[in-house]
């Protein structure tokens, strides 16, 4: 192999940044230069303009070209992921990205997913799995840390190369072998000199402070596998010790300063010192610092006549009544982890419980919602009873709260347009249910299924052979919102059932198409 050079650049780095000469016909230069699709130089913000703003008009690009297209949230979310996603993936992976271009990205791909406008629900919803009321929208900063957090798993387990050799420069400091990640600190201000790390080391450090799980040691085994060092639970004056001497001597954990009677010894840890000045200073710093509840259970017996093994496991935070260690998680594991910690009810989900004075039922949900995702084909049918599954499916009641409109009065009935109204109660929906009645006897279908519980959480959705009904259900909703907007509001007449069988004999078609494909 023989390096190019009339395509090769430099860069002079440090004192030598100004410097003007040449080196090996190497042509130096003081601007950015671009290594593997990333910009680097001396300028910090040359670069970020270069690698952000760039991905940035990328990807504003791409949403132009997309947005001409009539899509639901879905095919939306589906752009997002695989077209403008990967425009942040790399640059994100392997440099840091300064907060403002992150929010311009989140801003350009949430006005795109709500064309604009105001956002209907919360953003941290939208990430959600399918089962618990999301779309599996990315979240973008919680997608960059769990990116930053496989760095860790990539420094701590995998085999030594030859790219280890600059993170081992920055965090040896704080203890050989990446000892930081195995220490419980509870900010980068706990340990000095930390913060002076360069800024993408510390955003990973930052990353792994949040997320990583921590319990508070309650028996005599734990308490001797925690790392004295940066431990938020062993302070004095509120601050977490850090002696540099103590840890390159190879005392690391409480284990390490307990000696064969399992008390802590003066002697014992003299011995393993290297340097001995100012030893006794920091050895009654330890000794204060330590939690009298500690030093209390190391004195029981079983401590003393115990050997403990201090291999450490990182462990992600998880609010699962499981754990897996950060070594077998994937960086897809660990961003769906995240999500999983946030879960709560959707606000529109706690909406229905007043309106239809019922009790939430977590199992009843999931099962509308497989219905919806799972059984429902059309995206088109899947995004309608997802928003009013979030009660901000448009009827005249929201549009006011909204300030889109100044009444909330149907404008066929002249009373107030709630869903009910909307879905069952309307006078301009009498011939069109006169109809679907006829057609229900002949299917031997009970007419008192069209209530508005059972159009929003489904018909005995717990069973699936009544998947058809809530199919035929949906369509008949469907249909009834379609018209209405297709004839501006009721102010124009038209003939809902019409529409009721155009959609009918297209999801037919649909429906057929598929079970032929399967």
């Amino acid at each position: 192999l023989k390096l190019n050079r009339s395509k090769t650049e430099g860069i002079w780095l440090g004192k030598h940044k100004h410097c003007k000469e040449k080196y090996e016909n190497i042509n130096f230069t003081n601007k950015p230069v671009k290594c593997l699709g990333v910009f680097f130089g001396c300028n910090k913000n040359d670069c970020q303009k270069l690698n952000a703003e760039k991905q940035l008009e990328k990807s504003e690009k791409i949403i132009k070209n997309w947005e001409k297209r009539n899509l639901t949230l879905l095919g939306k979310i589906t752009v997002i992921k695989s077209l403008i996603l990967p425009n942040i993936t790399f640059l994100a992976s392997v440099s840091h990205i300064e907060k403002e271009y992150i929010d311009k990205f989140k801003k350009i791909v949430f006005q795109f997913l709500w064309k604009s406008k105001t956002e209907k629900v919360k953003r941290n919803v939208l990430s959600y799995e399918l089962l618990d009321g999301g779309l599996k929208m990315i979240d973008i900063d919680k997608y960059i840390e769990s990116l930053k957090i496989g760095w860790i798993k990539r420094l701590i387990y995998g085999d030594f190369a030859n790219w280890k050799v600059i993170p081992l420069f920055y965090f040896n400091k704080f203890g050989k072998n990446f000892l930081i990640f195995h220490m419980n600190i509870d900010g980068i201000h706990s340990i000095p000199g930390l913060n002076k790390l360069p800024e993408f080391y510390l955003n990973v450090v930052k990353a792994w402070v949040k997320n990583k799980k921590i319990e508070q040691p309650e028996n005599f085994r734990t308490i001797r596998q925690q790392v004295i060092w940066g431990n938020q639970f062993i302070k004095i004056k509120k601050k977490s010790l850090i002696f540099q001497n103590w840890i390159n001597s190879k005392i690391i954990y409480v284990n390490d300063i307990i000696d064969e009677n399992g008390n802590i010894s003066e002697k014992y840890i003299l011995q393993k010192l290297n340097i001995k000045c100012n030893w006794l200073s920091e050895f009654s710093q330890l000794k204060k610092a330590l939690p009298k509840e500690w030093i209390n259970i190391l004195r029981q017996e079983n401590s003393k006549k115990t050997q403990v093994k201090t291999d450490y496991v990182l462990f992600i935070k998880r609010n699962c009544n499981y754990t897996e260690t950060l070594d077998k998680l994937e960086t897809k594991k660990i961003y769906n982890t995240f999500i999983q910690n946030e879960i709560q009810i959707p606000v529109g989900f706690n909406r229905w419980k007043t309106v239809l004075n019922i009790e939430y039922i977590k199992s009843s949900a999931c099962n509308i919602l497989k219905f919806v995702h799972h059984y429902l084909k059309e995206n088109k049918y899947k995004v309608f009873r997802w928003k009013l599954l979030h009660f901000i499916l448009p009827c005249k009641t929201l549009l006011k709260q909204w300030n889109i409109c100044n009444i909330s009065n149907c404008n066929y009935c002249n009373t107030t347009e709630d869903y009910d109204h909307m879905f069952l109660k309307c006078h301009f929906l009498d011939d069109f249910f006169s109809k679907i009645n006829n057609l229900f006897g002949k299917l031997n279908i009970d007419n008192n299924i069209l209530t508005l519980k059972n159009l929003v959480f489904g018909y005995k959705i717990n069973d699936e052979q009544y998947y058809e009904i809530n199919y035929l259900i949906t369509l008949i909703m469907f249909c009834i919102y379609k018209a209405n907007y297709m004839s501006e509001q009721k102010t124009e007449a038209i003939n809902v059932y019409s529409v009721f069988n155009a959609e009918f004999m297209y999801s037919y078609k649909l429906q057929a198409k598929c079970k032929t494909t399967q």
